[in-house]
């Protein structure tokens, strides 16, 4: 992304990648300012952040349902252990 112009679909690649490994989203890079108006992602890069956040808040859901499935099967384990 750093050795050419700036496409959407390049910006959009870019987001893709990893999104679970992108903490933060720097647009430092651009996109063009001239003081009065400031341009903002084009479509395919929108989609790209949406798709990113979906995926990122799909990880946390997943990982919360399989923690509190972890916990269940422990307690039961345990209960039925202490009841012997």
């Amino acid at each position: 992304m750093l050795d050419g112009d700036v496409i959407d679909a390049v910006e959009a690649e870019s987001l893709s990648l990893r999104p679970q490994h992108i903490d933060i989203y720097s647009s430092s890079w651009g996109p063009d300012d001239d003081g009065r108006t400031v341009d903002g992602p084009g479509p395919l890069a929108r989609k790209a952040f949406y798709n990113s956040i979906a995926f990122v808040f799909f990880l946390l859901i997943s990982r919360h349902i399989y923690l509190k499935l972890v916990a269940f099967v422990v307690a039961a384990v345990m209960s039925k252990w202490l009841s012997q």
